[in-house]
């Protein structure tokens, strides 16, 4: 099971994470669920097996995009239960994409609890703009909502840590010996595709599709390098946006 240096770890990560203690690399790490497995590979030592399996939890959330406000699921939750679950409990890599699944759901449920104690703060800040006081706003507005942050997830998310994922680490390994085991492969292998028709629908508007289009017959046509093709992209879009705003000038 997870030491508690192991578990406390996990939760100061996700914790600071959530807080956006990190400013924009919070969004990143928050987000892609490859950066936090990476994270969680230090903690727990085994970086290539976080990766794989944070890889696989990777599809599942292609073409979540974060315009503001509370998500439903929280990428990085799901990666930081996930990779420990699967890891102890040695079971098929695959079943990383129903954990994260339920754990991302459990991650947005707890989130929106940062939002409340940041509208008590808030007051402060008005206060302080009143007064004119520049360390006050300071406080108000970066040191205060961190602290509080991490006061409420580091003891929630550590909880987790050290009580649930040994009862789903105990639990998968219960059902690996069961008929349900292969259903649950399947099932969790099937929850990627979310990610697939989620990046689909993207695609397919009106706006995007001739970029689909054209790239999938330049991929066709030529053999080129990736990096070859990303120069290709980044230039031609480049030239749809100048000339969309010419257009709209």
């Amino acid at each position: 099971m997870l030491t508690i240096l192991e578990a406390f770890l996990l939760s100061f990560i996700i914790s600071i994470i959530l807080s956006r203690g990190l400013g924009y690399a919070s969004l990143m790490l928050r987000f892609t669920p490859l950066m936090m497995g990476f994270m969680t590979g230090i903690i727990l030592n085994d970086i290539p097996n976080a990766l794989k399996i944070s890889a696989l939890i990777q599809l599942l959330y292609l073409g979540v995009l974060a315009p503001g406000g509370v998500m439903r699921s929280e990428p990085a939750v799901a990666v930081s239960f996930a990779i420990p679950i699967i890891l102890l409990a040695n079971v098929d890599t695959r079943l990383s994409v129903i954990i994260a699944f339920l754990f991302g759901i459990i991650g947005g449920v707890i989130y929106p609890y940062r939002i409340k104690l940041n509208s008590i703060i808030i007051r402060l800040t008005e206060k302080y703009i009143d007064e004119g006081n520049e360390n006050g706003l300071f406080r108000s507005i970066i040191l205060f909502p961190v602290l509080s942050s991490l006061m409420l997830f580091i003891p929630i998310f550590f909880l987790l840590y050290w009580l649930f994922i040994p009862l789903f680490v105990g639990l998968l390994q219960y059902l690996s010996t069961t008929v349900i085991y292969s259903s649950l492969v399947i099932i969790s292998s099937a929850l990627t595709l979310v990610g697939f028709a989620l990046s689909i629908h993207v695609i397919g508007k009106s706006s995007q599709i001739y970029f689909f289009v054209g790239s999938f017959i330049i991929a066709l046509a030529f053999s080129i390098n990736i990096f070859v093709y990303a120069l290709i992209g980044l230039i031609v879009s480049i030239l749809f946006v100048f000339y969309k705003e010419k257009r709209l000038n």
